[in-house]
């Protein structure tokens, strides 16, 4: 961060004094973060507008961002674990912290520690769970993903065919084809019948396991519910090379 900057933030903050509120800090960090400044000087606005405002939760919530993006990842801990002393019931706090310490210092139980805090205070809830699976799988942690893909199936069984289809993807891509096809062949029975991504995957899990005729019957059944034309060129790839065989 250049001096210069730093002194025009300063003189920003000075001339704003008590009547600098949380709203015009968090406005300036995240023209920085979302702009072209750097998450260092984002950063820098935050620490400032915190000594004014210590309990403001959505300032603590984007300092973790903004050091998270520098990598500083022990400043990122103790603002997201402010945050959430702060404001214990935002799940975006708890996910992110467990994200930094599965992917950034790949101490799984530790994030388990952390999500079964969120999910004990809410045990219903949806949309956190979906964001903790992903985070689980970009992490790495596959069988963490899996796992929550299929405990939201039973938690919400009107959406469990896409949380069928989205662990059996996982399945697929660790090549445990078997398991991938009975959790894909739910989501298709049970998905809707406009979808040509669900055809699609069975068939190429059934490809893998070298079923042919059954993967060209279902990449045909994708290309009549018209898919994208990414999705179409590759239907037709794999359905060509299967029939080249």
């Amino acid at each position: 961060m250049s001096p210069v900057f730093f002194l025009l933030l300063a003189g920003a903050l000075q001339a704003g004094g008590a009547g600098t509120t949380v709203e015009q800090v968090h406005g300036r960090a995240r023209e920085l973060l979302e702009g072209k400044g750097k998450a260092a000087d984002a950063l820098a606005v935050l620490e400032e507008g915190l000594k004014m405002h210590p309990k403001a939760e959505a300032l603590h919530r984007l300092a973790g961002i903004a050091a998270f993006r520098e990598r500083n990842f022990e400043r990122a801990r103790v603002a997201f674990e402010t945050a959430i002393s702060l404001k214990p019931e935002e799940p975006f706090n708890y996910v992110k912290l467990a994200s930094l310490h599965v992917c950034e210092r790949g101490d799984a139980r530790a994030a388990d520690q952390v999500l079964a805090r969120l999910f004990d205070l809410r045990p219903r809830d949806v949309a956190s769970r979906e964001e903790a699976a992903a985070m689980w799988a970009k992490c790495g942690e596959t069988d963490r993903a899996i796992s929550l893909w299929l405990a939201l199936a039973r938690l919400d069984p009107p959406q469990a065919w896409m949380y069928r289809f989205k662990a059996g993807q996982l399945y697929h891509a660790g090549g445990r084809y078997q398991d991938a096809r009975s959790l894909l062949g739910r989501a298709l029975a049970d998905g809707p019948k406009s979808s040509a991504a669900l055809a699609a995957q069975l068939g190429a899990t059934l490809a893998r396991m070298g079923e042919k005729t059954e993967a060209a019957r279902l990449y045909r059944m994708a290309l009549a519910r018209r898919p994208d034309a990414v999705l179409r060129q590759r239907l037709e790839t794999e359905l060509g090379a299967l029939q080249a065989r």
